[in-house]
């Protein structure tokens, strides 16, 4: 301010208030004064102030706006810290029935699995599973199968296993999956690797391989889409040696076939197959999804058949 005034005066309101709040302004130097207005006034849309000078008369007249026509401050909230999201927890189990063989039983897996998971965040350690499986199959080489009718072989082995997935960054992470079972022979173990290109809660491909004791190896390709609202997708292919991925000995194969003796079962492990895999699921309410998938699996075009299976999770 410029001129012999002896003092100033701010009016402020915030926006929709019809009164203002008057308050004493500083000198804060020549033709210069100030004022702190309370934190409750400055609140978002808008602040609303007018200033009126006092001479040394004590006469008051303004300097800038009037009651009727105020001047106007844009206000914004201050950007509020989102407080950190708790872990989201998760169980989920599947069933898968495939048949390689034209449903004649000789060449069969029946795999279960379900785990606990908690999720807690894109990056960094982003989840951790703990889960339990069941597979139980027979199997043997195309030539013992088909040429000799030699008697298919049973392969079973319960495990349990731990996997940890650890996000590089949002739309990229990596696998690690130990797993410990049991067998006909014993103690075994395995494990799986992969990396996710994508987000897990969004479309994602994710790239991998397994390796199970007494059971065989698996190469994985799997996209999950999630693309149309209540319908999530996947659409998965294999290439594996399982069940009978590793060859037997007469001491220790167990016939599928009650009367089967040894040197008539199939020793030697399964010749290399393809999988493709369809699934689709619903959710019937936010939490809860359930899920069927068909599938289709041979190791020549002979050697093929169909197969099922659904899955069920709910997360919270």
């Amino acid at each position: 301010m410029i001129g012999p005034v002896a003092g100033a005066v701010l009016h402020s309101r915030r926006a929709g208030q019809v009164t203002y709040q008057s308050m004493p302004m500083k000198r804060a130097g020549t033709g210069t004064f100030v004022a702190v207005l309370p934190a409750e006034q400055l609140q978002a849309p808008e602040l609303e102030y007018f200033v009126e000078a006092t001479a040394a008369d004590g006469h008051a007249f303004g300097v800038l706006g009037e009651a009727g026509a105020p001047q106007q401050l844009e206000v914004r909230d201050a950007p509020q810290r989102e407080p950190p999201r708790p872990p989201q927890a998760t169980v989920s189990a599947w069933s898968d029935y495939a048949d390689y063989n034209r449903m004649r039983g000789n060449d069969v897996v029946w795999q279960t699995e379900g785990f606990f998971q908690m999720r807690f965040g894109d990056t960094g350690v982003r989840a951790l599973r703990s889960g339990f499986g069941v597979y139980r199959g027979v199997g043997g080489s195309l030539e013992d199968l088909d040429e000799l009718e030699r008697s298919p072989r049973k392969v079973g082995l319960t495990y349990g296993y731990v996997e940890v997935e650890v996000g590089i960054v949002d739309m990229f992470s990596i696998l690690g999956r130990g797993a410990v079972g049991l067998e006909d022979g014993g103690i075994t173990g395995g494990g799986q690797a992969s990396v996710r290109i994508g987000n897990d809660q969004r479309t994602n491909l994710l790239l991998g391989g397994e390796l199970l004791g007494g059971v065989g190896l698996r190469g994985i390709a799997q996209l999950e889409l999630d693309v149309f609202d209540s319908w999530p997708m996947m659409v998965r292919t294999e290439v594996t040696n399982q069940p009978a991925g590793t060859e037997s000995t007469p001491e220790t194969v167990r016939p599928d076939a009650d009367d089967a003796r040894p040197e008539d079962t199939s020793l030697t492990n399964n010749d290399i197959g393809a999988r493709g895999i369809v699934q689709v699921g619903y959710r019937i309410v936010d939490p809860l999804t359930v899920a069927v998938r068909g599938s289709y699996q041979g190791r020549t075009i002979k050697h093929s058949g169909p197969g099922f299976g659904g899955a069920i999770s709910y997360t919270w």
